[in-house]
């Protein structure tokens, strides 16, 4: 029982490192107020979720605070490498690494929006009937992380980098096209 409490500052404290980390490689020294400010937005979570887990280790909601913390920490320091190397033209294993790390954003958005909400305040689903919710949100979140780590093309608009991770090939076209878009 005795180890819970440092796994919980360990993981809110790279998420607090992830988080600043990215928002000084997004943009370089100085950092505007903009994104000091963005990344402040994100410091409250991890630090709730150590509050919580530290204090009552048995609680998941806690954990699941701390995971989405992390996943934003993670994710910001992987977009803000995936900028920085678009800017500087830094090549090199360590951008798959950062397209895996910036693919957390994707996850951190859907614990926010669906299992923050959903397994408040004990980290329990209100009732079963709920189960099927939870699955497809996981499912959705899951697809979509592995859908940023494996789509070929360009990263995103703003980070104008061949995606190192991508597929190739028949696989490759089918991951660049789903989900398929509605015709006009």
């Amino acid at each position: 029982m005795t180890w819970k409490r440092p796994l919980a500052a360990v993981i809110a404290l790279i998420a607090v490192a992830g988080t600043v980390v990215g928002s000084v490689l997004e943009t370089g020294v100085p950092v505007p107020l903009s994104q000091w400010l963005f990344a402040m937005a994100g410091l409250p979570l991890p630090g709730l979720g150590w509050l919580i887990a530290s204090r009552r280790p048995a609680n998941p909601y806690g954990w699941l605070m701390l995971a989405t913390a992390a996943c934003f920490g993670l994710g910001g320091a992987g977009v803000g490498y995936l900028l920085y190397a678009a800017r500087n033209g830094a090549t090199g294993p360590e951008l798959g690494l950062a397209v895996v790390a910036s693919s957390l954003f994707g996850a951190y958005y859907g614990l926010v929006w669906i299992f923050i909400p959903l397994l408040f305040p004990d980290g329990r689903l209100p009732s079963p009937r709920w189960r099927p919710l939870a699955w497809a949100g996981g499912a959705c979140i899951t697809v979509r992380a592995v859908g940023i780590v494996l789509t070929p093309g360009s990263l995103d608009s703003d980070v104008p980098l061949a995606n190192p991770l991508a597929l190739s090939g028949t696989a490759g076209s089918v991951a660049l096209r789903w989900p398929p878009s509605p015709r006009s």
